[in-house]
């Protein structure tokens, strides 16, 4: 959806009590950035700033971004709006898929006994979002020194001449302003960033949990402040660990739609029935799946899937409201992540809104697709 500008006070109907100043997130400047350090993911997870939503029997630790102190201070993902645990009863399903987070890793690798060591640009949790993972608006354009644009995140500096790789650290040269509202169900996130080579937004999510059932609403409205189009694709990784056990017994993964995998998965993981995917037996070690999903069309109901842990029986379904693009799937041993993509469009002065809906079922209550 695409309207004027709002631009964005009202946009998402928001109440409640203001959590964090911009004082407190350090967002202010650029100089109040704190270089991380080596951590275990639970030592980081302890000392980050968050806030428990609830409501009936889901309840989820969500994240605070925060320069100094906040769990994600990556340039990768989005800041705002990740999710550490969220239970429905007993049932977890989202937690740290990594067990050590180091500054020398560009991606995700293994140590010592097959433990999984993230670096800080992609040791992200829960419904985790990354705007335009190969092209960043400004960024072919910006001479080594520039700033270029990175939603979620701020104004980056291009070092060198090098292509554009989501894993690599940039300085946050101009990291906009944010901050959070929340009520006893939601919390809603804004970040506004000025001009970047003519680039400028006021982006606003709500992570809202329903009371019509366990479901997760995430809702994201980004106004164009600035003189230039923004064309950007954005995706949820999606980090579904389903428990601190992991994908012990393997996972399903059905969809809507008759699928074709690109390229073929390996080992263990077989297409079936047409529009499904089981990965049984469970990956092990350093056994990993990575492909894209094809089959989707330019129709809205194609962006659905179930999401199903084979150990608990507990699955989650994931619910788009735009048109799906691209479809990616990435899974190691404690982690299964359907990545899905949308474009989006906005003009100067305009905004445009789009949910992504998660809904949870406890053991033997999956959804259907197809």
């Amino acid at each position: 959806m695409i309207r004027r500008r709002e631009c964005l006070s009202n946009a998402l109907g928001l109440l409640g009590c203001s959590l964090w100043s911009n004082a407190d997130c350090g967002s202010a400047h650029a100089e109040v950035q704190v270089p991380e350090r080596d951590r275990t993911a639970d030592e980081a997870l302890r000392e980050a700033p968050a806030v428990t939503l609830t409501c009936g029997a889901l309840r989820a630790r969500v994240l605070i971004p925060d320069s100094r102190r906040g769990f994600y201070r990556g340039t990768r993902f989005d800041w705002a709006g990740m999710i550490s645990s969220l239970t429905l009863g007993e049932q977890q399903f989202y937690g740290a898929w990594f067990e050590t987070i180091a500054q020398t890793v560009r991606d995700f690798q293994y140590g010592s006994n097959n433990v999984i060591v993230a670096g800080p640009n992609s040791a992200a949790v829960g419904p985790a979002e990354e705007f335009d993972w190969r092209d960043p608006p400004g960024f072919a354009q910006a001479r080594a020194g520039d700033l270029f644009l990175k939603i979620g995140v701020g104004g980056l500096v291009k070092p060198d001449g090098a292509p554009y790789s989501n894993a690599r650290d940039f300085r946050i040269a101009e990291p906009g302003r944010r901050d959070v509202d929340c009520t006893r169900s939601s919390a809603t996130f804004r970040h506004s960033v000025g001009d970047i080579g003519g680039y400028a937004y006021e982006y606003q999510k709500r992570v809202l949990l329903s009371s019509t059932g366990p479901a997760l609403h995430i809702v994201h409205a980004l106004c164009n402040t600035g003189s230039r189009s923004i064309t950007t694709q954005v995706y949820n990784h999606n980090f579904l660990t389903f428990g601190g056990t992991g994908l012990s017994r393997g996972a399903s993964i059905t969809f809507p739609f008759p699928i074709t995998v690109t390229p073929p998965l390996p080992g263990p993981a077989v297409p079936m029935k047409g529009n499904q995917i089981v990965l049984f037996p469970a990956l092990e070690k350093r056994d990993s799946v990575a492909a894209l999903i094809n089959g989707f069309d330019g129709r809205r109901q194609h962006h659905r899937f179930v999401v199903e842990d084979l150990r608990s029986s507990a699955s989650a379904e994931i619910i788009g409201d735009q048109p799906l693009t691209r479809l990616g799937l990435w899974s190691i041993r404690s982690v299964l992540a359907v990545e899905p993509f949308v474009q989006l469009t906005v003009r100067p002065g305009e905004s445009v809104r789009w949910t992504q809906t998660t809904k949870f079922f406890a053991a033997g209550r999956g959804s259907k697709v197809g």
